[in-house]
């Protein structure tokens, strides 16, 4: 049986919150949306003239670069400029990059795809791997708490959640693709290309994720009804698949919702180090060129993707834990 339907199966009083839950989210998520349209704009709005100059090149005469502003409705009142872009940014259409004439969507759809699966693999192997080990290190913490083993995660696991990613892309480069020569050093095809670009991301993010999961797990352990299913001899593996699992995912769903969302809109510093071709690189690219549009497009993009998942993740605690505060909210 879903969460859903065993939330609403509770009691029907219980049942008749969800569409009003929903509806609450759903506003939610529009005026955020709007909010950050609003701010992009304005933000961007103010540097227009840079943005065009700099798509045009220095060589550019005054004459030609407000011909460009004119045919770019630049020139136009601020108020009426943000009609525009509202009722293109309903459509998804930015219009075209400023550097090279390309539309802003078709150019993002080339990178997000990239990013996409680079994202994904990494939080697929943090998701594995940080709840592996911060079980473990919890269950046998909870029977051995000065265990040399609890003590060396976490300085371990601390050390790794302060070193930057540049760092640990630079040493991987060193080692693969200075020293082994196993490994391109910047761009590559196929698998390679993700190898070290996943490994430099999933370093920090493993050693945070873990201990979040140390952290909850060992909460799980000490409640009553863990100690009661101990005591009637209850095995192990299903002690902690069937009753300590669950409810330290339900826990950690926050974190990992704000991960993901992270991960979904690109990695700056890492995909820029790389050379790798996602929306991060792309970013950075945007706002070098003062490429106002393609800047705008790929924020809201982030924004967009942010948003989304925190409404799900919201969802899914409310549908999971119905004491949860989302759920009475």
């Amino acid at each position: 049986m879903s969460g859903v339907s065993i939330l609403a199966g509770r009691s029907g009083r219980t049942g008749s919150h969800w569409p009003g839950f929903l509806l609450r989210r759903a506003v939610t998520l529009v005026a955020a949306l709007w909010a950050t349209c609003t701010f992009v704009f304005f933000m961007t709005a103010l540097n227009s003239a840079d943005a065009v100059r700099a798509a045009a090149g220095i060589a550019a005469t005054p004459e030609y670069v407000a011909a460009q502003r004119h045919a770019l409705g630049l020139d136009d009142p601020l108020v009426v400029q943000y009609g525009r872009f509202l009722a293109h940014a309903v459509r998804l259409d930015f219009g075209p990059t400023l550097s090279t004439g390309q539309p802003v969507t078709e150019v993002i759809g080339q990178r997000f795809p990239h990013t996409l699966v680079l994202g994904l693999t990494c939080f697929l192997i943090v998701a594995v791997a940080g709840l592996s080990l911060g079980m473990a290190v919890a269950v046998r913490a909870a029977s051995k708490p000065h265990s040399r083993l609890n003590a060396a995660f976490n300085g371990f696991s601390g050390l790794l959640t302060v070193v930057p990613d540049y760092l640990v892309a630079v040493a991987l480069i060193l080692v693969f693709a200075v020293g082994l020569r196993a490994l391109p050093a910047a761009g590559g095809d196929g698998v390679q290309a993700y190898v070290m670009p996943v490994a430099t991301v999933s370093v920090s993010l493993t050693a945070v994720f873990a201990r979040v999961v140390k952290s909850e797990t060992t909460r799980v352990l000490r409640e009553e009804y863990i100690r009661c299913a101990r005591a009637n001899r209850i095995p192990q593996w299903r002690l902690l698949l069937g009753h300590v699992l669950p409810n330290v995912v339900t826990a950690t769903l926050t974190y990992a919702g704000i991960m993901l969302a992270g991960l979904m809109g690109g990695m700056l510093i890492t995909e820029t180090v790389f050379g790798f071709p996602g929306v991060g690189s792309l970013l950075v690219q945007a706002i070098t060129l003062h490429d106002r549009n393609l800047m705008v497009g790929i924020v809201l993009l982030i924004a967009s993707i942010a948003l989304t998942v925190n409404v799900v993740v919201d969802v899914l605690i409310a549908a999971l834990d119905p004491k949860s505060v989302i759920a009475r909210s």
